[in-house]
């Protein structure tokens, strides 16, 4: 069963069956209708299938700071980029397992770059992160939110997973019962916490934040290059989740950025700021 999955049969029948489910969802409101432009820029994806990003690779990446947001237990991405373009990568999250793992994935590149190791070193089934930097990969343990507070984070129903969310749709949006309360920022306030000018791209997976966070971004501000995004509220397609992830993308239309791809479940989009 295992190598079947690994077919291009098996992945094209996914993609016919999400999409056969997108298409229902859409037509009776409970997804909302979201254009992808086509495009000419170099696609790539980083990462492994579970904790992977596709984004444009562009020439200013190199070097660059990116800020992604929701670690989770894989920072494949997070890595895999560092080590490719060489770029400082911010990985915000408060909730204790995705701390713990980010740590320990941290402290084993540390201490195989000291003992030169890093060739051979193996994450997540990649092997060969012979250019990662271990100072490049930072750790800022709070949630980015619309603005700086004090949060409530709910757990998921599923206690294997990690991932908590402010809004607790996971519960039909309850935000009742238990939670953690942690410390949240805005994203303008990352250029002060990190001195930073520019950001190359600004990764969100974080259960239905997204939304506040996208909404609170203006003209004004230094907005980053490329935005790759999980509208995690669609998982549970609803109306209110329809209504919600519409309007950040028409906000972020406004804004100036054109979606221009997006996965075969239809929740994860990459945005890139028209210039």
């Amino acid at each position: 069963m295992n190598n079947f999955r690994s077919t291009a049969i098996f992945r094209a029948l996914r993609f016919i069956k999400h999409s056969v489910r997108n298409f229902i969802n859409e037509t009776s409101g409970k997804r909302p209708r979201i254009p992808v432009e086509g495009t000419s820029k170099s696609l790539l994806t980083l990462g492994t299938e579970y904790g992977g990003w596709t984004f444009s690779d562009e020439p200013n990446l190199k070097g660059g700071t990116i800020v992604s947001c929701g670690a989770g237990e894989d920072i494949s991405f997070d890595v895999l980029f560092s080590a490719k373009y060489g770029a400082k990568v911010i990985i915000v999250d408060p909730t204790p397992r995705a701390v713990k793992h980010v740590k320990e994935i941290i402290a084993l590149i540390t201490e195989s770059a000291r003992q030169g190791t890093l060739g051979s070193l193996e994450l997540y089934g990649i092997k060969d992160f012979s250019k990662a930097d271990p100072s490049k990969l930072l750790l800022l343990e709070r949630a980015l939110w619309s603005e700086r507070c004090n949060l409530k984070l709910f757990p998921p129903k599923n206690p294997d997973h990690v991932s908590h969310s402010a809004l607790d749709f996971q519960n039909d949006y309850s935000q009742k019962g238990e939670f953690i309360e942690v410390k949240a920022l805005s994203y303008n306030d990352l250029f002060d916490e990190f001195d930073i000018d520019e950001v190359s791209l600004l990764k969100l997976d974080i259960e239905g934040a997204e939304v506040e966070v996208l909404n609170s971004l203006s003209e004004k501000d230094a907005l980053p290059l490329q935005i790759c995004v999980e509208y995690d509220e669609l998982l549970k397609p609803n109306r209110l989740a329809a209504r919600r992830v519409r309007e950040t993308h028409d906000h972020l239309t406004h804004l100036g950025y054109s979606a221009i791809y997006k996965d075969a479940l239809g929740v994860n989009f990459l945005y890139i700021k028209n210039t």
